[in-house]
């Protein structure tokens, strides 16, 4: 149990930074028919695609996409926020880094806090988003169907996965301290 609970902070913070940056770039943000034909937009490209934007300018939805595309952007930066954090926790673990402050269990805590929120963030400001883009189109000859794709309920999941984690063993070790 010793072990659970000094490695488990370290181990899922990798894993959530792991998953947001590997997902980003495979899985669908928003999903959107126009049509026949049908277009999925990656996590990633909401932030470096200008192409998007121009879209939504277009369709008059643009502050919308800048909202989502804020949170998509703090997202991505917690998520390599917390491979730094997981790397300085292993540090810590082997004893390279030597310290007993409690500064590290704050960190933690906030990214995990960041994490979970900015998730959230995103998966809200999606939804507003693809709302938007179907009202926009509704009675022009143009049909679109708009969804969001299966990243933010994903993440979602992580977040509240890595939030129950952290909490329960963070309890666990201010118990025997």
């Amino acid at each position: 149990m010793r072990f659970l609970k000094k490695w488990t902070s370290c181990i899922f913070s990798f894993i959530a930074g792991v998953i947001t940056l590997a997902l980003s770039a495979c899985s669908g943000m928003v999903t959107s028919n126009i049509l026949a034909g049908k277009s999925t937009t990656k996590a990633f490209e909401v932030i470096t695609d200008t192409d998007l934007l121009k879209t939504a300018e277009q369709l008059g939805v643009e502050s919308k996409f800048a909202t989502m595309k804020a949170f998509s952007i703090i997202l991505m930066v917690v998520a390599v926020l917390l491979l730094v954090y997981s790397i300085i926790l292993l540090l810590k673990n082997l004893n390279v880094i030597k310290s007993k402050s409690k500064a590290l269990d704050i960190v933690g805590w906030t990214l995990v806090a960041l994490f979970l929120l900015s998730t959230i963030a995103v998966l809200v400001s999606s939804n507003v988003y693809a709302d938007a883009m179907m009202a926009t189109t509704t009675g022009r000859m143009l049909q679109l169907s708009a969804k969001v794709g299966f990243y933010q309920p994903f993440m979602l999941g992580t977040g509240i996965v890595l939030a129950i984690i952290t909490t329960v063993f963070a309890l666990l070790k201010r118990k025997d301290a």
